[in-house]
């Protein structure tokens, strides 16, 4: 692109962030940020978003707060869908460790228990933030003191992916008991994911969907901006 004398701009940009973060490649996604830098163009809200969901694709938690607190300095909105991707990238961070604990020591396994039970005990903690913010609650998909619904649906997949199945379905099922929210298809997704791991049919840390998504190249859209 710009050998041919084209300057990309910050939606040239976000394109390839996204594209990081789809192809779980937050270190590239990060590359891209300093890249725009470089060419003296700011991320929006749309860049610290993608970038949230590359942290999140890959568990990386630290970096994922790094990215928030980067928002607010800039005056960012921080909003159901950054609390959402929190709630990724701590599920994901610990849904992998000790995936085989049941062939380990009980010390270990009890130690990847524990870790789980903290790990959840922070998604909800951020679920319940969520609530509370005034930009939802001044927006019109926001509901006085409800849970906007894809921090539930975040929140669900957090129960899934830390093997928290009879809890997950508990969830399932109050969505719209006591949130108002109907099941949507990734809270299915997610429903169904639990039902076929608690039988023992998927391991643990196994990512499904309904139906493949379209994954872009990231390889590709870095080449582009050259």
């Amino acid at each position: 692109m710009k050998a041919r004398g084209f300057q990309p701009d910050t939606g040239c940009y976000n394109a390839v962030v996204s594209a990081c973060a789809r192809c779980a490649q937050p270190e590239r996604a990060f590359g891209v940020v300093e890249d725009m830098r470089a060419a003296r163009l700011m991320p929006n809200t749309r860049t610290y978003s993608s970038l949230l969901n590359a942290c999140a694709s890959s568990g990386l938690i630290k970096r994922a707060e790094e990215v928030v607190a980067a928002m607010r300095a800039e005056g960012h909105t921080v909003d159901e869908y950054t609390h959402a991707a929190l709630i990724d990238c701590h599920a994901v961070a610990h849904s992998h460790a000790h995936a085989a604990d049941r062939r380990e020591s009980p010390e270990t396994a009890r130690a990847a228990a524990a870790g789980r039970a903290a790990a959840l005990a922070t998604c909800v903690s951020l679920a319940e933030a969520a609530r509370d913010l005034p930009e939802l609650q001044a927006s019109p998909r926001g509901r006085p003191g409800g849970m906007p619904r894809v921090v539930l649906n975040a929140l669900l997949g957090a129960h899934v992916a830390l093997r928290e199945y009879d809890a997950a379905f508990a969830l399932f099922k109050a969505a719209e008991q006591k949130e108002g929210l109907p099941p949507s298809a990734t809270s299915y997704r997610h429903a169904i994911a639990a039902t076929l791991r608690a039988a023992g049919g998927v391991p643990p840390g196994t990512r499904m969907e309904l139906a493949p998504p379209r994954v872009q190249n990231a390889q590709g859209g870095l080449q582009a901006l050259r």
